[in-house]
């Protein structure tokens, strides 16, 4: 998932842009929409533009770290608001929080949103009550919610890899993958995410988290047929199927 528009405004406002860099009550240098980093030096302005680009550029890693940490369905509104949560406390805090714990946990989502959001106010200090609370009213804002895994029934059409890391068989140490014969089949794999063109599947059995490259593999697609072809068997035109490219993955 990618933060929307509404989520966005939500933390410029309350950010707030300052395009000369000055020091925050932690004493750290930072500038534009609270980013901070080794590219902020004492006495640098920007443009307002360039200070949007530093915020969507920040918020690449705060969106990778929901998308990650967060193992339920979520509404867009729900994301926007952990997005926001997260950019203002930090990965690590969310990934210790209750807020994840019990969301993980499958409790009802909006009741865990209302109690434990508001406990991130330092105290009680006004601007971060205000945005609490505009981050408990978009989390539940409703919509519909977007499943960040499901359960897949997979087996290896030909020769392929199970790999720790998204990336080709021939850049990875023997202990970063393993080899798998055509016909192997793992039975309700969890889907946690896409990376690179690959899947991370959490297999059954305790045998942990593997990338695979989905088209060495049947289960992901549900298919009458081959691709492209209709039930007479004729090819359908301008359609496309699965290229066995000689590549190492």
């Amino acid at each position: 998932m990618k933060i929307s528009t509404k989520g966005l405004g939500l933390i410029k406002e309350y950010e707030g842009c300052e395009l000369t860099a000055y020091f925050c009550p932690a004493r750290i240098l930072t500038v534009g929409f609270g980013s901070t980093g080794p590219h902020v030096k004492p006495g640098m302005t920007i443009t307002e533009s360039e200070a949007e680009a530093l915020l969507l550029n920040d918020l690449v890693r705060f969106e990778k770290a929901v998308n990650e940490l967060v193992k339920v369905p979520m509404t867009q509104g729900a994301y926007d608001a952990l997005v926001s949560f997260t950019f203002n406390c930090g990965e690590g805090a969310f990934a210790e929080s209750t807020l994840l714990k019990e969301l993980n946990e499958g409790k009802d989502p909006n009741a865990v949103a209302k109690a434990q959001l508001p406990r991130w106010t330092n105290g009680g200090l006004v601007g971060l009550v205000r945005r609490r609370a505009a981050e408990v009213e978009l989390f539940c804002s409703g919509g519909a919610a977007t499943a960040v895994a499901n359960t897949v029934n997979i087996t290896a059409m030909q020769t392929t890899l199970l790999k720790k890391r998204p990336e080709p068989g021939t850049e990875l140490t023997d202990k970063e993958k393993i080899a798998i014969a055509p016909g192997k089949a793992f039975s309700g794999c969890k889907i946690l995410k896409e990376e690179n063109g690959h899947k991370l599947l959490e297999l059954p059995g305790g045998a942990g988290a593997w990338f695979v490259f989905p088209s060495h593999w049947t289960g992901f697609v549900p298919q009458a047929g081959p691709p492209g072809v209709s039930p007479s068997g004729v090819v359908a035109p301008g359609a496309t199927g699965p290229v066995d490219l000689k590549v190492p993955y």
